[in-house]
């Protein structure tokens, strides 16, 4: 009788084992479960949004104002930080960087920090900076504001910044003219950006080369085929070896097949 009482006790204890054992199993430790679920969430934490090229671009260039526009494909950054919140007095004052820097505020195609486009604003504050010789500001105004060279006041503004001495404005006038088959009026224009000594390369053609190279190439070109001018194979070949050894990839090929 004892021995069949302890049998059963020893069964009862068993099952209740067995019972504990299978409920583990069914609905897991509750700690594992736990720490799987913080794992998780920390993961997702360190995920950060994946942006593709394209998004990227379009916001360093709304941060650097670098921009494509025609034949001109680069501006140099304008610092406002050097303002702080006194730009608009600065430029009121005559500071003819603020001037540019307004005009940039209310530029069409940049668009800073928020301030809608005004195009009247951006040609008045653009002028008064280009008027007095800053070379960017004549750039943007004739490239933005101005549409060249589709406008007559394109045209007039050009010519005004190529006598001032602008490598950009004399060689796009150049290109101009020689698209209206004005060769003798490219042929002075080029000239005097090819030998301009107060050239600058804030701005480049789609390729990436300084006006001015971009000038040689077109110099030596009109030389060595006699356009608006006496034909001279050496002198043209000299221009043209000029834009070649900057690194004008035309002006090597030109070189080659003539």
């Amino acid at each position: 009788m004892n021995i069949l009482k302890l049998f059963f006790i020893m069964l009862m204890f068993s099952l209740s084992a067995l019972q504990a054992d299978a409920q583990g199993i069914i609905s897991g430790p509750k700690k594992v479960v736990k720490t799987q679920k913080s794992n998780v969430n920390k993961t997702e934490e360190r995920k950060t949004p994946r942006v593709s090229h394209e998004t990227k671009r379009r916001t360093d260039h709304s941060r650097t104002g670098k921009i494509s526009h025609n034949n001109y494909s680069r501006t140099p950054k304008v610092d406002y930080s050097r303002y702080n919140d006194g730009l608009v007095e600065a430029a009121e004052n005559g500071d003819v960087k603020a001037c540019h820097c307004l005009g940039h505020l209310y530029d069409k195609d940049y668009g800073y920090n928020g301030v809608l486009p005004d195009e009247e604003k951006a040609i008045r504050w653009y002028t008064f900076a280009a008027d007095k010789g800053d070379y960017c500001a004549q750039i943007d105004l004739v490239f933005h504001c101005l549409n060249w060279p589709t406008t007559s006041a394109a045209l007039e503004t050009v010519l005004k910044y190529a006598e001032m001495g602008n490598v950009y404005m004399q060689s796009s006038l150049a290109a101009y003219y020689i698209n209206k088959f004005k060769y003798s009026e490219a042929i002075t224009w080029l000239r005097l950006a090819a030998n301009n000594e107060n050239a600058q390369d804030e701005s480049y053609n789609e390729q990436g080369f300084p006006a001015q190279v971009e000038a040689w190439y077109m110099l030596g070109k009109c030389y060595c085929e006699g356009l608006g001018v006496n034909k001279d194979s050496s002198m043209g070949k000299m221009w043209m070896n000029k834009a070649a050894k900057a690194g004008l990839s035309e002006a090597s090929t030109y070189l080659e097949e003539h």
